[in-house]
């Protein structure tokens, strides 16, 4: 997907079009889009763990409860509730 975003749809720092998403299939694009390709992928990678680290206590929960009850309810909380 971020080769897409990069080489067929112009996402990268510097807009460029490579070609369409067919043509480049799952091929590594040449160096220079290739490594803004793995850098936003780092980024969004970084971003997860991040995101996942600070829910740590309520996955880790979530994971007991799947364990114990062999099934998980999870009720959404409102966006105005804190």
């Amino acid at each position: 997907m971020a080769r897409r975003m990069v080489g067929s749809y112009g996402f990268g720092k510097t807009p460029a079009y490579l070609g369409a998403v067919d043509a480049l299939g799952d091929k590594p694009l040449p160096k220079r889009w290739e490594r803004e390709a793995m850098m936003i992928l780092d980024v969004q990678y970084c971003r997860a763990l991040d995101i996942l680290a600070g829910e740590r206590k309520r996955i880790v929960s979530l994971a007991t409860d799947a364990v114990s009850h062999r099934s998980v309810r999870i009720a959404l909380r409102s966006r105005t509730s804190p």
